[in-house]
């Protein structure tokens, strides 16, 4: 986790908190990486967004089926199904796109 200095050619660890010269690349933390669990919480809330999305769609269906009124009024009858859906739609291009860019560079062994 190296942040590249505006000020110096030079790198500083958050880790350690050291200045580090450009050349001179000695920290430890360097090659660590928790891809994995970063990976999986990317995956996780991607599918989280998808669920949601789903099921908001299944209970305005059911609200139409029900009370047998159109999309208008089940959104009416439930807008936080309404504003859940808007949401999610939006969301899932963000944590879906991230998912599959962060997937190509683990397939891509980058």
């Amino acid at each position: 986790q190296y942040y590249s200095c505006i000020v110096s050619p030079a790198f500083v660890c958050f880790r350690n908190f050291v200045w580090i010269p450009h050349k001179v690349i000695t920290c430890k933390w360097k090659s660590q990486r928790n891809y994995r669990f970063f990976f999986m919480f990317v995956c996780s809330t991607t599918l989280l967004c998808i669920y949601v999305f789903a099921f908001c769609w299944v209970n305005i269906t059911q609200i139409m089926r029900i009370s047998d009124c159109s999309i208008w009024k089940a959104f009416a009858k439930s807008p936080v199904s309404g504003v859940l859906i808007i949401y999610t739609f939006i969301a899932v291009w963000f944590v879906g796109g991230l998912t599959a860019f962060h997937f190509y560079l683990i397939s891509t062994n980058q």
